[in-house]
């Protein structure tokens, strides 16, 4: 999906064709940023603990239902994330460069990225599932993060850039935040023994979530159709340049 490590006007220069498959992750990346998000509500981080001496049946967590979610990057990803998340029961709210005029199922509504701070400050957890261009500042950054409600979660399986990660833990070690889900960091590989990873109210997963033998098998079709194209001397679907 995501061609930030891909230098784009060289490969034009180089009159090599690039070319993504948009859409094709968007279900297992949405079910892995719901497993993030529960894994972080029920506490599961935390739950070795309760096989202590004195200490069965904790932590106690709690039920997404009832609560609010903002997703930012309310396109494929989000969009399959807000169905979700209906499901539990949560209202969902979105936030894109370019929202529709009009509702737009699952979300309850779409705001232009103008009102993130607003979107931000009125739930319980902000989900990032948008895009990301190498060079960005961070799109989530210590401002918004102040604007967050006190002990909301926050999940992040877009891309790395797009959240600066020490004041994210800065707000975590405070309190403001009450867990973080990762599957994307500031660097990657991500080092085994970096701050983001171990952390007991973090869940951290290495860059899987759209990792499953389904998408595997779908995107080699999807690879052998370009290729087919490429011997036919006809560009790919989904080319950038």
């Amino acid at each position: 999906m995501g061609v930030d490590n891909i230098d784009l006007d060289v490969a034009a220069g180089e009159g090599v064709w690039v070319a993504n498959m948009p859409g094709l992750n968007a279900v297992p990346v949405a079910e892995h940023a719901v497993a993030l998000l529960l894994a972080l509500a029920r506490r599961l981080p935390e739950a070795a603990r309760g096989f202590g001496p004195g200490r069965w049946g904790e932590p106690a967590g709690r039920s997404l239902a009832g609560t609010a979610a903002c997703i930012v990057g309310a396109r494929a990803v989000g969009t399959q994330i807000a169905r979700r998340l209906a499901a539990f029961d949560v209202t969902v709210t979105g936030v894109r460069r370019h929202p529709s005029d009009g509702p737009v199922p699952p979300f309850a509504a779409v705001y232009a990225a103008d009102r993130l701070l607003d979107c931000v400050a009125d739930v319980d957890s902000v989900i990032i599932s948008a895009g990301y261009q190498a060079g960005e500042p961070p799109l989530v950054d210590d401002t918004v993060l102040r604007a967050m409600r006190p002990g909301a979660w926050l999940v992040n399986i877009a891309r790395g850039g797009l959240l600066d990660a020490d004041a994210a833990l800065v707000h975590l070690n405070t309190g403001h935040l009450a867990g973080i889900g990762l599957d994307v960091f500031p660097t990657e590989p991500y080092p085994a023994d970096g701050p983001l990873v171990g952390h007991p109210r973090i869940v951290a997963t290495a860059h899987t979530a759209a990792l499953t033998s389904d998408y595997f098998a779908a995107a080699s079709r999807r690879l052998g159709d370009a290729l087919a194209r490429y011997l036919d001397h006809q560009p790919p679907a989904g080319l950038l340049r």
